[in-house]
């Protein structure tokens, strides 16, 4: 986006099961965290969420969910590519309590955020239901396993949170955006050596 202090996030992962609704509906509780939510698009429940980072700067963080079913191995509809294509950084979720959204997060979500976004585009590996890694009487993801994952996709960070407590819901969107804001640094660093060479030759 053309504004430095704006930007958008797509929010992917499996269909069922990764918590996304309960997520949003943590966000949209602006008297929980630091930053504030505002009504603007009801009809998605997507917000927009003000983030304080930590240099002090507010950006303004617009997460624009993607409510489609895709299954491992398929490919997004060419309906659902133009949500893609404003998006500077991708959310992926997957569940604590679900190894398999872990590894459908690697094996089709990155993808289609890297085919229909940006080769580069910076991704944050979010791990949803934290609380239920000591809770759960199944098998978890561990965060030894997701870090894995996080390298193999590359250009990717790792976080988790709990819409349940709350934690990490404040500090994954500051992550969110420092990506994106390391990721404008890189594509401009990129920019003017090229421009250099350019005007060497």
């Amino acid at each position: 986006m053309a504004n430095d202090t704006c930007s958008t996030a797509i929010v992917m992962g499996d269909y069922d099961g990764c918590g996304r609704r309960k997520l949003i509906s943590r966000l949209w509780a602006g008297d929980t965290f630091d930053f504030d939510t505002t009504l603007k698009r009801w009809e998605t429940l997507s917000p927009y969420l003000f983030v304080k980072l930590d240099t002090g700067k507010r950006m303004e963080l617009y997460l624009d969910l993607i409510y489609c079913r895709i299954e491992p191995g398929q490919r997004q509809t060419t309906y659902n590519t133009r949500f893609y294509k404003k998006a500077e950084a991708a959310v992926i979720l997957y569940a604590v309590d679900a190894p398999q959204t872990l590894t459908n997060a690697q094996e089709t979500w990155a993808r289609e955020a890297r085919r229909l976004c940006s080769a580069d585009v910076p991704i944050v590996l979010l791990g949803v239901k934290a609380d239920l890694r000591t809770s759960f009487g199944g098998d978890t993801v561990s965060v030894e396993n997701t870090q894995a994952v996080a390298t193999k996709i590359g250009n990717a960070t790792a976080v988790e949170c709990s819409s349940l407590t709350g934690e990490g819901c404040k500090e994954f969107p500051v992550v969110v955006c420092e990506s994106i804001l390391a990721h404008r640094r890189s594509t401009q660093a990129r920019f003017q050596f090229v421009a250099e060479l350019d005007r060497e030759q």
